[in-house]
């Protein structure tokens, strides 16, 4: 409920921001920030994560520039930033419950153009909702566009 870095964490410092592109979240002040080795995917292959805890809203978010499989099977590279929400966050969500979003390029996944697309998720960790997405500036709160059967895993 109050993630801090691993005694392996490297790149320990005082950020407001964290991603890039589309997938960028500013928070309204310094937080803690760090870069761990994480397995995103679940295959037992960590990579390096990008980590920002904002202790005022009460978010963990994770970064990370990697590979993904779009539904037709074929793969791309792109941003990847997730939204972990912790206990008393000021969203008012439930703790283990979040989003995530993947900038893609126009053509990506069957991307029309250049967007975002991402999932909210459960506490579970169960995609609820998932199309094309963007990302409020003032309350880094991930927002479904348009529905879509267009897909990334």
């Amino acid at each position: 409920m109050n993630p801090a870095p691993s005694a392996n964490a490297t790149q320990q410092a005082k950020k407001s921001t964290i991603g890039k592109g589309k997938t960028t979240v500013n928070t309204s002040k310094e937080n803690s920030f760090w870069v761990e080795q994480v397995d995103l995917n679940g295959t037992g292959h960590p990579m390096d994560t990008q980590m920002l805890w904002d202790d005022t809203d009460k978010v963990l978010y994770t970064y990370a520039d990697k590979s993904f499989q779009c539904k037709d099977g074929s793969s791309v590279n792109g941003d990847l930033l997730m939204a972990t929400y912790a206990k008393g966050n000021t969203a008012g969500k439930p703790a283990g419950s979040g989003w995530w979003m993947a900038g893609l390029d126009r053509g990506e996944c069957k991307m029309p153009t250049e967007q975002a697309f991402g999932c909210k998720f459960d506490a579970t960790g169960k995609n609820t909702a998932c199309g094309t997405a963007t990302l409020d500036d003032q309350t880094h709160e991930m927002t479904i566009v348009e529905a879509t059967t267009t897909s990334i895993r």
